[in-house]
């Protein structure tokens, strides 16, 4: 995280009472998300996030047969309707989390009519299917794709879901997506091609380092020029003026703080994701 801005990472509770006190807290939930389910996977995670269920990472992977099976396997169900494109959750749950999660899930299944996401019950089944998720292939393609990025302050106020389902809901493929905390350098290099052609660029630099972010390779036909249709304009205010509709004028505060980045020339949507799913993960 950011402080006065010096770059901190905190690696550690501080002392044992400390540790006492706030690591049932901080226990993370994860959940899979099935292929079947994944028109709603957006509407499944701004569940959780209304629920106050923080989500600390969201990677997209294909699982073959045998490794959906040995995920089946932990938390003793079938794990055939795993195969294929899965979106696996880190959430932080807080005291409540896997009851909480277990009953979000159970509900969206019921209501949205889709297969009931998987979740882990205890920490050591949590524990096992990221380490048999972990080795999965990422899911990124590098091909007629255009990249966007969630930014870090639509994370922190729990627009995540709503945004991925925006996405979806417009007919994209999310071929990939995975968390990522960019250094102020990681940043720099990433936005350097608007260097001088956005204003403010120092900002958003420090806009993208200032916490968690989610990518996300998406494809269509011409997707670049395709998504930023999507996304709306830069300027906030003219967004919310002439394309209300737009992702933008829906969840930005302002230019800087504008929701999500999308790529701008065509010929640099496989160079960004290419930047994200292959150099930072």
């Amino acid at each position: 995280m950011l402080v006065y801005g010096r770059e901190l990472d905190i690696v550690n509770f501080g002392d044992g009472t400390t540790r006492d006190a706030l690591a049932r807290d901080t226990e993370t939930c994860v959940c899979v998300l099935p292929p079947a389910a994944f028109k709603d996977w957006g509407t499944v995670v701004a569940r959780f996030e209304a629920a106050e269920l923080i989500v600390k990472r969201v990677r997209t992977l294909y699982l073959d047969g045998n490794t959906a099976s040995d995920v089946g396997r932990v938390c003793g169900v079938d794990g055939r309707p795993l195969e294929g494109a899965v979106s696996l959750l880190c959430i932080m749950g807080g005291l409540d989390g896997v009851r909480k999660m277990q009953s979000l899930c159970a509900a969206a299944a019921g209501e949205l009519g889709i297969a009931a996401p998987l979740v882990a019950t205890t920490a050591a089944e949590a524990a096992d299917l990221v380490s048999i998720c972990s080795p999965a292939p990422s899911t990124a393609t590098l091909d007629s794709c255009t990249c966007c990025v969630v930014k870090p302050h639509a994370i922190k106020t729990g627009a995540l879901g709503a945004i991925l389902d925006g996405v979806i809901q417009q007919g994209y493929e999310v071929s990939a997506m995975d968390t990522f905390q960019f250094d102020k350098a990681q940043a720099d290099e990433f936005l350097e091609v608007y260097k001088d052609v956005v204003p403010q660029y120092a900002d958003h630099v420090v806009q993208l380092c200032s916490g968690l972010c989610v990518g996300m390779e998406l494809r269509a036909e011409n997707a670049v020029e395709t998504f930023r249709q999507t996304v709306g304009p830069w300027d906030v205010e003219m967004a919310k003026e002439l394309r209300p509709a737009t992702l933008r004028a829906k969840h930005a505060v302002d230019n800087v703080r504008c929701g999500v980045h999308c790529t701008d020339l065509p010929t640099d949507g496989p160079v960004e994701c290419e930047y994200l799913f292959k150099i930072l993960s």
